[in-house]
């Protein structure tokens, strides 16, 4: 009998985990709150700069990830990108209501950094 309570036990906490996980708020880019952050990536916020007057503002957010995920990463800025508004301008270039977003990436042995620039579009 104990171990049909411990086993109905285990497996509620199993759903909650599970359900836990489908609920969790998705990621996005430090500094940039409509820009998600891929799930392959993590984020580096030492690497944040911000620079924001009236007229115009500059963010730069790096992040990094295994090398091996590159394509599947800029698959994912392909498909969920034009979802959010963002029209590709070139390769990696984004525009959008008078900003513009740059992926870049560096390959570095191993990993792979990716940059974020999103900035005003000068008029």
């Amino acid at each position: 009998m104990m171990k049909k309570y411990c086993l109905i036990i285990l497996l509620c906490l199993c759903g909650i985990l599970i359900l836990n996980q489908l609920n969790a708020e998705p990621a996005f880019v430090e500094g940039m709150q409509d820009v998600p952050l891929s799930e392959n990536m993590q984020p580096l916020p030492e690497e944040l700069f911000i620079y924001d007057n009236l007229n115009e503002h500059v963010i730069l957010s790096s992040a990094v990830a295994s090398a091996d995920e590159q394509e599947k990463i800029q698959a994912f800025y392909k498909e969920t990108l034009p979802e959010l508004g963002w029209i590709e301008t070139a390769e990696g270039r984004w525009a959008r209501d008078g900003e513009k977003l740059s992926i870049d990436f560096d390959p570095n042995g191993a990993d792979i950094f990716i940059q974020f620039t999103l900035e005003t579009i000068s008029k």
